[in-house]
């Protein structure tokens, strides 16, 4: 059984922990390797993956040997940080490493060095990772720095301590196990607003893309500061991501805080801003008129704020204890709407300013 048949049936068996699906695998066959720096005949690498190919380091020497990357040069006494072969990884656009393993098979000569160190870019090559020996090892690669990795890793395999600087040591093989996967994207909610319909508000709520997303979850408060979860939406097949969801739990309650809980598949969330809902009140109505470029109220109960927005939703002027008059006159041409109350509700009208 070759050492590279070997490699593969150990990498194929689940059950194994630190052994996935192969990303990137090279035997390392040819007459002399390395006399190419780097070395990238007859491998194989996942689509959604670029490698290096293995190289080394300005330190060593290529050294010529059949089937395998050799080298010479290796430091004698300690560590040399440019006495190295080297593995880059870089995940494709939209994708990410899961690591799981390095395995490889190794050769010294008699008085090549007995020393190794195995390192990542990930921390600038300072903390050692696993146990490499002369002869061959499974790096372990699990651990959390290695996951959801969405940038180029580098790993340095370094030796040192032989009893010649003609010895030499060499990679005859390796396998990087573990998975690409695509990189979730974070929903972006665009738009979310709320209405009063008599006894029960209904929330609106627009989003970029809801696929691969868990729920939402509906939370309101009478307060602003303690919130509860009133219900719990799927996106289902969703597939123009537009939601709603009618709240008919308001009883007589004149002003509702509302906010969004998005829970991605991971469990990770966050919340989007807070709305406030005021039940309509009937009894108060707007007109604009041009002419005069004022706002006109009418009704029995006037609001305690207005608010004037433009057609891109910036405010451009705020009225508190209006009255049945508002002076728009300073305005420019353009398209406007005027909300009563501390949100975008039903009271709302757009009007038109022109010369």
């Amino acid at each position: 059984m070759s050492r590279y048949f070997f490699l593969l049936l150990l990498s194929s068996f689940s059950c194994l922990p630190l052994f996935g699906q192969s990303i990137w695998t090279n035997p390392i066959n040819g007459s002399n390797p390395s006399a190419v720096n780097p070395f990238t005949a007859g491998q194989t690498v996942n689509a959604n993956l670029t490698v290096s190919g293995i190289g080394r380091g300005s330190g060593i020497t290529a050294n010529a040997g059949g089937d395998r990357y050799n080298a010479t040069s290796w430091s004698l006494t300690s560590l040399d940080l440019n006495d190295y072969f080297y593995f880059t990884l870089t995940p494709n656009s939209g994708f990410q490493i899961n690591l799981v393993s390095f395995v490889y098979n190794g050769q010294r000569s008699g008085t090549g060095p007995n020393n190794f160190v195995f390192r990542s870019s990930l921390d600038n090559y300072s903390a050692n990772i696993g146990s490499p020996t002369a002869t061959g090892a499974t790096i372990d690669l699990t651990g959390s720095q290695f996951q959801n990795v969405t940038g180029s890793i580098t790993f340095r395999f370094y030796g040192y301590g032989g009893t010649a600087a003609a010895g030499t040591f060499s990679i005859n093989d390796f396998i990087f196990n573990g998975t690409l996967t695509s990189i979730p994207m974070p929903i972006n909610v665009l738009s979310f607003t709320g209405k009063s319909n008599d006894n029960s508000n209904e929330l609106q709520w627009m989003t970029s893309d809801a696929s691969g997303f868990s729920h939402f979850e509906v939370e309101r408060s009478w307060d602003g500061v303690g919130f509860e979860t009133i219900s719990s939406v799927n996106p289902g097949e969703n597939k123009n991501g537009r939601f709603s969801f009618i709240d008919d739990g308001i009883a007589q309650r004149d002003k509702s805080f509302y906010r969004l809980r998005l829970i991605d598949n991971d469990a990770s969330f966050s919340y989007t801003k807070t709305i406030v809902i005021r039940k309509e009140n009937k009894t108060v109505s707007l007109h604009f008129d041009n002419q005069t470029r004022s706002l006109y109220l009418s009704g029995s109960d006037m609001p305690q704020l207005i608010y004037i927005t433009d057609i891109n939703g910036n405010m451009v002027k705020q009225v508190k204890n209006a009255d049945t008059i508002v002076d728009l006159s300073a305005l420019r041409t353009g398209i406007y709407f005027a909300y009563l109350g501390e949100s975008q509700n039903a009271n709302i009208i757009k009007f038109f300013i022109n010369n």
